[in-house]
């Protein structure tokens, strides 16, 4: 083995791999350089690669963090020389406890005391250790009180209120939409990533790709509720934004910048004394230093593209504003104290009307409440990754190798932790976002939860099949999610899609995360598996953001898409694919016919009808009800579907080439249980799934 293999595998680069179709792989050279590199690793040479690889093995030292289950005399990965020295355990809850580390027979030591839940310092002579004591798993639906539940997931960009709204979704619908779906047996709504995005650049949409994961997006802010609260009036002629079925991102931002400027300047002339000036203090104090930093990147931004409207990304700021660390930064900061004070209001009114949204769901007998989406990195530009420089990598993306269903490979322009910084930080920045994110949610969404333990790095320059696939310690990970989500009370979901690692369906379920199946891919051989071959731990839905609707599938509306985006590697493909699918769209009749879920006299396999060119309404409560009848703790529906909209959210491969992100629902909030589609399908779902 080169020495440039043996330091890549010890830096956590994966040099061998099998892709979807089982076929072995070898990351080449150059890749394996350029990562290691970025990794902060010189192996320009196999002489260099030596170096390294000896001076990391001297470097080897106590973890920066020790994470073990909690309960009795854990085992602790420490030097097996230290048993029988005495220690000192400072608990999170202010105790102090004292003693002997015992010997762990053979290897590391044994703590001989019972652990309990949280984060505690471990302290050995001069050495003070970090360590984490954590649930086995994260909470289970039986946990909450239920062993099988449904819900609607939603755009809440697309949510669509009275005429001549604000041209978004907001908090408050999201609110009410909870509250009438709670009234009718559903238990929780889901949302797409509520991360924040750039203020200052509105066009930058993808909640894929945040500015970070950490904060909110402003733009879900309902203007009127946030007036109520305040107690202020409105500016007179706020801006108007266009009527039509798509988000007019601009135009949104523009209307609600005026709104809420205005709102600030009235509500930071109040005295300090007032309820809700020290309820936005305390707010802002307790956001930190992460919330303050979030704020001035977001003013320095501002001020950035006000002098030069290319200057988006921080490296085009001027040289002092780069580092949030500097004198210039800190200058800035007590130059503009009201304009950071903006930012921090922005999110402290996100803040309240989300929790207010969550409070009306559970209200309506909603046992979870909000299904919030964690994206699985950040926009290189934004503020993660200025605020931070020494956790996020620039100078990568992370993507995903060629498969069956993206040919090409993707590179989705997202820049990652670095594992090694991230480790050194005792993985508290991971965390971070994650409580963030269960904060006002009853369960969260990991998205590309494979990325907990391999992520597809691909360096710049370099195609998205030249990439490599660089670990991360899934079990610590997963154990401080149990952690956070245990405190919480939230369910953890990860989105397992795509090439999954061997072994790791049993690691999620050993860690108590809910899988996500999609009706479209769970199949045996060709066919629908039954219902009842479904595992009960998923979440389960029909398609997702980034498949095609029921009817969008029906009519080949997405083969017909990617035709004209010329998003197929081979000609010919378009046509062989709306061969299959007239072959697939039979063998689902026909699977839905077998599992006894339609009610028109066609549950025989014998007696399905052709399938016909159009979804309608008695397939999709079939398909529904198929879904229904599987053993999974959650089904979820989604509105797009409901409504029988062809159109899905987003194209993966496009940007500009398809609206992504942009969808508004043509039903409003108010009408959307009540409409002609939606109303027995919800009426179903709770007959099949009563609380």
């Amino acid at each position: 083995m080169s020495a440039l293999v043996g330091l890549a595998e010890d830096a956590g680069v994966q040099v061998r791999w099998k892709d979807a179709h089982g076929h072995d792989r070898t990351v080449g050279e150059e890749t394996l350089r350029a990562i290691l590199g970025l990794l902060g690793i010189e192996a320009g040479s196999e002489a260099k690669a030596e170096d390294a690889l000896e001076a990391r093995r001297a470097a080897r030292g106590s973890p920066p963090l020790l994470v073990v289950k909690a309960g009795r005399r854990p085992r602790l990965a420490l030097d097996a020389v230290l048993a029988r020295r005495p220690f000192v355990l400072d608990l999170e809850d202010g105790a102090r406890r004292e003693g002997l580390l015992a010997p762990g027979g053979g290897e590391g030591v044994v703590l001989p005391l019972d652990l309990p839940l949280g984060r505690h310092v471990l302290r050995v002579g001069d050495d003070a250790i970090p360590l984490a004591a954590c649930p086995p798993k994260a909470p289970q639906p039986a946990d909450l009180g239920f062993a099988r539940a449904w819900g609607m997931g939603v755009q809440l960009y697309g949510l669509r209120g009275r005429p001549n709204d604000d041209g978004i979704g907001d908090f408050a619908l999201a609110g009410s939409l909870a509250a009438d779906l709670g009234g009718r047996g559903a238990d929780f709504l889901g949302l797409n990533p509520l991360h924040a995005l750039f203020p200052a650049a509105p066009g930058t949409i993808s909640p894929y790709a945040p500015s970070s994961r950490r904060f909110l997006n402003w733009l879900y802010i309902d203007l009127d509720g946030a007036a109520r609260d305040l107690g202020l009036p409105l500016p007179d002629g706020l801006p108007a934004v266009p009527e039509g079925g798509l988000v007019d991102y601009p135009a949104v931002a523009a209307r609600k910048r005026a709104a809420l400027d205005s709102l600030w300047r009235a509500f930071e002339r109040r005295p300090d004394d007032d309820p809700l000036k020290a309820d936005f203090a305390a707010f802002r104090a307790g956001g930190g230093e992460d919330l303050h930093r979030h704020a001035a990147f977001d003013a320095l931004q501002e001020a950035a593209l006000a002098k030069d409207e290319t200057a988006f990304a921080f490296w085009t700021w001027p040289k002092g504003w780069q580092d949030p660390a500097s004198k210039a930064v800190r200058d800035f900061c007590e130059t503009n104290p009201s304009r950071l004070g903006y930012f921090v209001f922005l999110q402290w009114l996100a803040d309240r009307q989300l929790g207010v949204a969550q409070e009306r769901a559970k209200g309506a007998g909603m046992r979870l409440g909000l299904y919030k989406d964690l994206a699985v990195g950040v926009n290189p530009a934004g503020s993660a990754v200025w605020a931070r420089p020494d956790l996020t990598l620039r100078g990568v993306s992370i993507g995903a190798p060629p498969d069956i269903f993206n040919p090409k490979g993707q590179v989705w322009g997202l820049a990652p932790y670095s594992p090694t910084a991230l480790a050194g930080a005792g993985f508290a920045p991971l965390v971070a976002d994650l409580a963030a994110n269960m904060r006002h949610a009853g369960a969260v969404r990991v998205d590309h939860v494979i990325g907990l333990m391999r992520q597809w790095w691909v360096p710049d320059g370099m195609g998205a099949g030249e990439g490599a696939y660089v670990r991360f310690p899934f079990q610590d990970i997963a154990r401080l999610i149990a952690l956070e989500a245990r405190r919480a009370n939230c369910l953890v979901i990860g989105e397992d899609l795509g090439t999954v690692p061997e072994g790791f369906d049993r690691a999620m379920r050993g860690a108590g995360m809910l899988s996500c199946k999609v009706f479209w891919f769970e199949r045996k051989g060709k066919g629908l598996k039954a219902p009842e071959a479904y595992k009960p731990l998923a979440l389960t839905s029909l398609s997702t953001h980034d498949l095609p609707t029921l009817a969008g599938y029906w009519r080949g509306e997405d083969i017909d898409l990617r035709d004209r985006l010329d998003l197929f590697p081979d000609e010919g493909q378009a046509e062989a694919d709306r061969k299959e699918r007239r072959r697939d769209k039979a063998r689902i009749v026909q699977g839905l016919a077998k599992a006894g879920v339609a009610e028109d006299g066609t549950n025989e396999p014998e007696a399905a009808p052709e399938p016909r060119a159009e979804a309608d309404e008695a397939l999709l409560l079939a398909a529904h009800r198929y879904l229904a009848r599987t053993p999974s703790a959650l089904v979820m529906l989604q509105a797009e579907d409901a409504i029988l909209q062809t159109e899905q959210a987003n194209l993966p491969g496009t940007i500009d080439e398809h609206p992504n992100w942009r969808r508004r629902l043509p039903v409003p909030v108010d009408g959307l249980a009540a409409a002609s589609t939606v109303r027995p399908l919800l009426a179903m779902m709770a007959k099949e799934r009563p609380r």
